[in-house]
């Protein structure tokens, strides 16, 4: 019995788990946005004088060339305030001239946890690529065998070595079909509403905490803070629940009258931005992020 077992794991099950480290690696080895952005801040750290976080809406949204310093983009689609918070201090030791901080706050931010998500997959970007050790004894988050997507894009990655990467090299979100073709805006608007709209309800103590820690930390290195509530389509914001927006907006503005470095930009419903300016109903084109981020580096140079 001793030397069957033996035998069935040297022939079947041994193989069996070296077939499966190949296929890990392997699917590691595609390019993503998660090791992109890291590589690329990386290089670029010592010289940034900006540095954005947020969800999608700050990924496709804001564009670093824009700016009048150096600037990188570390928004994430779907990402929640507890990987900015992460993120920002994995890099403020290694950023020694960074001036500014924009933390984009959307209607769903104070609400959401990746994790507990439709998009909870995105969360084991962070931990593959990028260090964060709050999941690394969960199997889910720590292997890509179990992202389907990855298979699909092992097969297609031959001859497109990008072929996950959606981002350029300042990190904003530009490289897929997010031209400046017209949106369907109000045919998106309520499915989109209705999932933003999961979580409300639920508790924002920590993620106003988190704010509040990376406000003060920045106030202690002389760091000016922009908390940013990105432009959308009046489909999108006419469908939103009053009473949370309004307690999202109260608490932005609240802790930019309690910081002197802090500064609340809400421009949810800024009517400078227009049908052209629009992606779908809560993310900007090509046209509307270079509109955005020439308003908030009007705001920056004032």
């Amino acid at each position: 019995m001793k030397n069957f077992i033996i035998k069935l794991t040297l022939t079947f099950i041994l193989p069996l788990i070296l077939l499966l480290c190949a296929l890990e690696w392997a699917l590691r080895s595609i390019p993503s946005d998660y090791a992109f952005k890291d590589e690329m801040l990386s290089a670029k750290c010592a010289e940034v004088q900006l540095l954005s976080f947020g969800s999608s809406h700050g990924h496709y949204g804001i564009r670093p060339d824009c700016f009048n310093m150096p600037a990188f983009n570390m928004a994430m689609p779907s990402q929640s305030i507890k990987y900015d918070h992460f993120l920002f201090y994995k890099y403020i030791e290694k950023c020694p001239k960074l001036s500014y901080v924009i933390l984009p706050v959307s209607y769903f931010s104070l609400v959401s946890e990746l994790e507990d998500g439709a998009g909870w997959a995105h969360a084991k970007g962070y931990t593959i690529y990028m260090g964060y050790e709050g999941n690394k004894y969960s199997p889910i988050y720590n292997l890509e065998l179990i992202n389907k997507e990855k298979y699909l894009g092992l097969m297609k990655c031959v001859g497109k070595p990008l072929i996950f990467v959606t981002c350029d090299s300042l990190g904003w979100g530009n490289k897929r079909e997010w031209g400046n073709q017209k949106p369907n805006c109000t045919g998106l608007a309520y499915n989109t509403v209705q999932y933003h709209s999961e979580n409300i309800g639920a508790s924002i103590e920590a993620n106003v905490g988190r704010l509040t820690d990376i406000i003060k930390t920045c106030a202690e290195r002389d760091i000016k803070v922009i908390l940013l509530t990105t432009p959308t389509h009046e489909s999108y914001y006419s469908l939103l629940d009053s009473t949370h927006l309004e307690l999202t907006v109260q608490i932005c503005e609240k802790l930019a009258a309690e910081f002197a470095n802090t500064t609340y930009l809400n421009l949810l419903k800024d009517s400078s931005f227009v049908e052209e300016d629009f992606y779908d109903p809560d993310h900007l084109n090509t046209i509307g992020a270079t509109k955005l981020t020439q308003k908030l580096n009007d705001v920056i140079v004032q």
